[in-house]
């Protein structure tokens, strides 16, 4: 039996058995949970997003988004097409890799570009 598997039936037992006094279907309590953890991210990253705002980086938000995008549209496809879920793990550790790659490529440009910007003569 797996640690998480473990958490969720000791879960199960104690949280979730006062929870259905008031009538909550496991379905709802989980819900519950997903939206406060969803809630819990966004004022986590909200500091870090106004930051990249005001620092004016569209290439870092450019990279976050194209990143969000790429992961939710890998989730699809692992979830509609059936013969990839066996190597789930697998692709999404390359996927992360790959993406991790783009942005040290992206950041070692933008620091070149910088490096050039400052040691060109000025005329």
């Amino acid at each position: 039996m797996s640690l998480f598997h473990m958490f969720i039936v000791q879960t199960n037992e104690s949280i979730f058995s006062f929870l259905h006094i008031f009538g909550l279907s496991d379905d709802m309590i989980f819900i519950m949970i997903m939206f406060i953890s969803i809630f819990v991210c966004y004022v986590v990253i909200r500091p870090f997003v106004s930051l990249v705002i005001t620092m004016k980086s569209k290439a870092l938000l450019n990279y976050m988004m194209t990143s969000l995008l790429y992961m939710v549209i890998f989730l699809s496809a692992v979830f509609f097409i059936d013969h990839i879920q066996p190597y789930f793990f697998k692709l999404l550790k390359l996927s992360f890799q790959a993406l991790a790659i783009l942005g040290c490529l992206l950041l070692f440009f933008r620091m070149y570009k910088q490096l050039m910007r400052r040691l060109k003569p000025d005329s």
